[in-house]
């Protein structure tokens, strides 16, 4: 009784009130550090976030992109310069200095100066297709050059140039798998996770699916994740065995696991029974080495408080 009294002290739930604060403020003296080590090993600069990480960290061309509670921040490998883009909920990457994120408007993305000021993009479809536009988010990567994503079942380059950005599409022949980004194999080529189980490869040069490989079962699947292991792509495919609730709750998927060359497509081995992914859940790593540079980025931020009033 005296641990779930504290407990409920410390989220400010009462039998009266609930006053749980999911983004807490951070104060100065409790920022969390972030730390660059050059490839040598030596430690090259060291700054603070006041914010809460709420995501794992990721790396893009020479920047990484740490989710926080309050916003995401954007940190340059190389010098630690931090900044916080304006409006956006989400950055899904750095291009050409450019940063790239999901609005809190309606528009289908937008892009911003990494250092801030004048210079910035939005993109918008009209009429405003919602379901489009969300896969559109779920879906778009940044490149070496690019901003791609699938919008329909078209794919959607976006290029920074001079003074535009200059887009250009890719019919494909299916949508892409909802809340599946795509996979970045080069510059020019990206790999599509089919809304009907295929998989596509998209030569961004030559602009055209250069191959599509059918999963192991003509089935409707009602489940896909797609990730890049080297050279291959490793995927993983659920289909429904039953309509009844299982005794835990929910259907019953079967999950199949298969393999394909990045390049070419062409299948690899026999599929497997397959587990479905797991979720980041309570692991945020804590570096994020550039192999492009050697360099490594650590962050020491609190994580995000989960839960709420019961």
């Amino acid at each position: 009784m005296a641990a779930l009294v504290t407990l409920l002290a410390a989220v400010g739930c009462t039998g009266q009130e609930c006053s749980f604060d999911a983004c807490p403020d951070v104060p100065a003296e409790r920022a969390g550090r972030v730390t660059g080590v050059d490839a040598s090993g030596t430690v090259r600069w060291s700054t603070t976030v006041a914010d809460l990480v709420s995501a794992p960290p990721s790396l893009s061309n020479g920047y990484v992109v740490l989710p926080g509670c309050h916003a995401p921040h954007v940190v340059d490998v190389r010098s630690g310069a931090v900044s916080s883009p304006e409006g956006m909920k989400e950055v899904i990457g750095v291009v050409a200095d450019q940063v790239v994120g999901v609005p809190e408007d309606t528009a289908l993305i937008v892009a911003e100066p990494v250092a801030g000021g004048p210079g910035g993009f939005s993109w918008t479809e009209s009429p405003d297709d919602p379901v489009a536009r969300n896969g559109y988010r779920s879906s778009a990567v940044v490149t070496e050059a690019s901003v791609v994503g699938v919008l329909g079942r078209t794919l959607v380059v976006w290029t920074p140039g001079p003074d535009r950005w200059e887009r250009t599409d890719v019919a494909l022949p299916v949508g892409s798998q909802r809340g599946e980004r795509l996979l970045v194999v080069d510059p020019e080529h990206v790999v599509v996770s089919g809304d009907d189980g295929s998989v596509l490869g998209v030569d961004l040069a030559a602009r055209r699916v250069a191959w599509r490989t059918l999963p192991p079962r003509p089935d409707d699947p009602t489940y896909q994740h797609v990730e890049l292991d080297g050279a291959v792509v490793a995927v993983v495919t659920g289909y429904r065995t039953t309509d009844a609730p299982a005794v835990t709750g929910g259907e019953g998927i079967d999950y199949l696991g298969w393999r394909v060359d990045a390049r070419t497509g062409r299948t690899l081995g026999r599929p497997t029974q397959a587990k479905p992914a797991k979720g980041s859940g309570d692991e945020i790593a804590a570096t994020v080495r550039d192999p492009s540079s050697g360099w490594s980025v650590t962050q020491r931020l609190e994580r995000q408080p989960r839960g709420g009033c019961f």
